[in-house]
C-alpha cells in the first residue's frame, strides 16, 4: 500500500467518523453552554481548562449517542446518510466506538463531577440519549421524542452544571426553559422537514404522529413560550439593554414567521413563494 493510498483511506474514514458522531452539530451544544458558565462565572471564578474539563463529558456523551443512533438507524436510512449504512464503519467498529466514547465521558464526568445528584441526573441523561434510538423504547417514534431530544442536547448539561455550583436565580430558570421550549421547537421542526420520508418509511416521528398543520400548531406554540421567558427575564433584570436585544429578536422572529404564513396560505401556487418557505426553513 502506497502513501497516497493510505492517506485517502484514511482521510475517507475520518470523513464517515465525522459523519457518524455528528460534530458538526455539536456547535449548537456549545452555544447553550456559554450563557450558562457566564452565570456561574458572576459568583465562582472559572478558569478555561476547569471550563474544558466540565464540557468534555457532553460531548463524548453526544459521540456516544449519536454513534448508537446511526447503528440502530442503519437498516432503515439512506446510505448517503448513514456511514454504517453505506459500509464504511462496520456494526463492530460502531460497537466499539460507542462503548469508547461512554467510557471517556463518564470517566471525565467522575473526574469533574463529584456530587449524587449531578451523577443521578447525569446517569438519567445516558439512559435518555440511548433510549431515544434503541434499548427498546425507541423515544424518537414517539410524542416525547421531541422533548427527550429538547432535553437532552440543550438542557441537561446546563442543568448539571448549575446543580454542580448550586447556583440557581431566576435567569437560571428563566434559560433553561427558555432552552426546552425553543429546542422542543426546533426538533418538531426538523420532523415536519423529514415528514415525507418518514411517513414513507413508516417512522413514527411526532409529526407523522400528529399530523402535519397540528404540528405547525405547536411549534409556534412552544417557540413563544420559550421566548416569553427570556422577555419575563429581560424585564424582571431591568437591564435596559438586555430588554432592548430580547424585544429585538421577537420582532425578527415573529416577523419571519408572519412571512412565513402570508406565503404559505396567500402564494402557495406561486414559485417564489416556494423559494421563501425554503430559505426559511433553513433560516429558523
Amino acid at each position: 500500500m502506497d502513501i497516497m493510498q493510505l492517506l485517502r483511506e484514511t482521510t475517507n474514514y475520518l470523513k464517515a467518523l465525522i459523519q457518524l458522531t455528528r460534530i458538526t452539530a455539536y456547535s449548537q451544544f456549545l452555544f447553550v453552554l456559554i450563557p450558562s458558565f457566564s452565570l456561574v462565572n458572576t459568583n465562582t471564578a472559572l478558569s478555561l481548562s476547569a471550563i474544558i474539563m466540565m464540557t468534555i463529558p457532553f460531548f463524548f456523551l453526544l459521540a456516544a449517542g449519536f454513534t448508537y443512533n446511526q447503528m440502530c438507524d442503519a437498516q432503515s436510512d439512506p446510505p448517503e446518510k448513514n456511514p454504517i449504512a453505506k459500509g464504511d464503519i462496520s456494526q463492530r467498529k460502531a460497537t466499539v466506538l460507542t462503548l469508547t466514547f461512554l467510557g471517556i465521558a463518564v470517566s471525565f464526568f467522575l473526574i469533574s463531577y463529584t456530587s449524587v445528584i449531578t451523577f443521578v441526573v447525569y446517569s438519567f441523561l445516558i439512559l435518555l440519549w440511548f433510549s431515544y434510538s434503541g434499548l427498546g423504547l425507541r423515544l424518537k417514534e414517539t410524542v416525547l421524542g421531541v422533548f427527550v431530544a429538547s432535553f437532552g442536547f440543550y438542557v441537561a448539561a446546563p442543568l448539571i452544571i448549575f446543580l454542580r455550583f448550586s447556583y440557581f436565580s431566576n435567569s437560571v430558570l428563566c434559560l433553561l426553559l427558555f432552552l426546552f421550549l425553543t429546542s422542543a421547537s426546533r426538533e418538531i421542526h426538523h420532523t415536519m422537514l423529514d415528514f415525507k420520508g418518514d411517513a414513507a418509511a413508516n417512522c413514527r416521528t411526532f409529526a407523522v404522529r400528529i399530523g402535519w398543520k397540528r404540528a405547525i400548531v405547536i411549534k409556534y406554540v412552544l417557540y413563544s413560550l420559550g421566548y416569553s421567558f427570556i422577555l419575563l427575564n429581560s424585564i424582571l433584570s431591568g437591564n435596559l439593554i438586555l430588554l432592548s436585544a430580547s424585544i429585538l429578536y421577537g420582532v425578527c422572529y415573529f416577523g419571519l414567521v408572519a412571512v412565513e404564513v402570508i406565503l404559505r396560505h396567500s402564494l402557495k401556487s406561486l414559485w417564489t413563494a416556494g423559494l421563501w418557505i425554503r430559505f426559511l426553513n433553513k433560516l429558523y
